[in-house]
């Protein structure tokens, strides 16, 4: 039975909307994934993926069934020992590095970023060259809270001249923003099959310099699920009685989202890789931007550092902006939008995160704002 495919904007951070081809991936024959052919599928999605931020086979790639905390939890627990973690916390998405380290009970140092400010290289420069027992450095490169990039760049040359090992959450940049992993001097990064990817959710993915995850072979383990070290072992060395050739993972994956990510992978390079995308989010951002700004929203940040693929902005002034209304009449017209607050110096603020990532244009983004305006000028007659 064919069913048509209703299309949604989805303007929240994540998952983001797919094309129809991405959907109809899914739609396979049943399929062991022990078999050769799909782990011939899976290698070639980690080899991608891996190659999406570095090109010199230095990385690898492991896949996991769930989202994108599933691969911070593998890292952390995997990942972290001896010595202390410094963590970068300048939003939730760091919060939850924190959460996960004590939950774990991680020996780790916070870092605290106020939401509304920016990382300040020189105090971390100054902490890691002060901080011996400190081995390790995580940050978000995209924290979807505020919309901004954080400095990963500058991070992770301060982590190779004091050498610590880097972790970063990619997680909402990974396939959207061009980056090197290893011009960013980056060990670990991990990100998801549903964001900039715009494959299905249910995959996320740890890319890890392999020297590095091999040496993590006779580390103690903290999980059995997310244990990195052993599920690279899988995809890299199993052999099973359809052949050898790897490509499994230890346990059963979500076999259709990892089809739908080679056909998203198909796509981005369809479209001229990362470069590419990023150009067409960044012209979706410019006009997402300049629509909210004309309706009395403002950015929480200023644009140099606006990841342009996710916008936070203040309530207009003035306007008591009912959300729960506004996201029921927007979702009536196919726009899914997404709330949210952060907080200054303790305190909680009202904000609204937009978010252009996905399989949308400006064309998409214009028909949004169009709608956005008729809404609020409507609750304005009314009140």
């Amino acid at each position: 039975m064919q069913k048509n495919i209703e299309r949604k904007v989805l303007l929240n951070p994540g998952p983001a909307t797919t094309s129809e081809g991405v959907k109809l991936a899914q739609i396979v024959p049943d399929i062991c994934p022990r078999e050769r052919e799909f782990g011939e599928i899976a290698n070639n999605v980690r080899k991608e993926l891996a190659g999406i931020c570095d090109r010199n086979d230095e990385y690898s790639c492991v896949l996991f069934t769930g989202s994108g905390t599933a691969a911070m939890d593998s890292v952390l627990s995997s990942v972290v020992h001896n010595k202390k973690i410094l963590i970068i916390n300048n939003g939730y998405y760091g919060e939850r590095f924190l959460q996960i380290a004590k939950a774990y009970q991680i020996p780790h140092e916070e870092l605290k970023v106020d939401m509304l400010g920016e990382v300040d290289v020189l105090e971390v420069e100054q902490i890691l060259e002060k901080r011996k027992d400190i081995g390790y450095v995580a940050m978000v490169h995209h924290e979807t809270t505020t919309g901004i990039l954080n400095p990963t760049r500058e991070i992770g040359e301060l982590c190779k001249r004091n050498e610590k090992i880097f972790i970063v959450d990619a997680v909402a940049s990974f396939a959207g923003i061009p980056f090197s992993a290893k011009e960013h001097n980056i060990d670990y990064l991990f990100s998801t099959s549903n964001k900039c990817l715009q494959a299905m959710p249910g995959i996320c993915f740890v890319i890890g310099k392999k020297e590095g995850i091999e040496s993590l072979k006779d580390k103690p383990k903290r999980n059995y699920y997310l244990d990195l070290y052993e599920q690279y072992k899988f995809f890299e060395k199993t052999e099973t009685g359809q052949g050898t050739g790897g490509g499994q993972s230890r346990f059963t994956p979500a076999v259709q989202v990892i089809y739908t990510m080679a056909e998203a992978l198909n796509e981005l390079r369809e479209e001229g890789g990362v470069e590419k995308r990023y150009k067409r989010y960044s012209e979706s951002y410019e006009v997402l931007l300049e629509g909210l700004e004309k309706l009395g929203f403002r950015p929480t940040h200023r644009r140099e550092i606006h990841s342009k693929i996710s916008t936070t902005v203040f309530e207009p002034e003035g306007k008591d902006i009912d959300f729960k209304e506004l996201h029921d009449k927007l979702y009536e017209k196919g726009y899914i939008i997404y709330p949210n607050r952060v907080e200054y110096h303790g305190n909680p603020i009202k904000v609204i995160r937009f978010a252009n990532m996905g399989d949308i244009n400006r064309e998409d983004i214009s028909g949004f704002l169009s709608e956005l305006n008729r809404i609020i000028k409507k609750c304005e007659q009314l009140y």
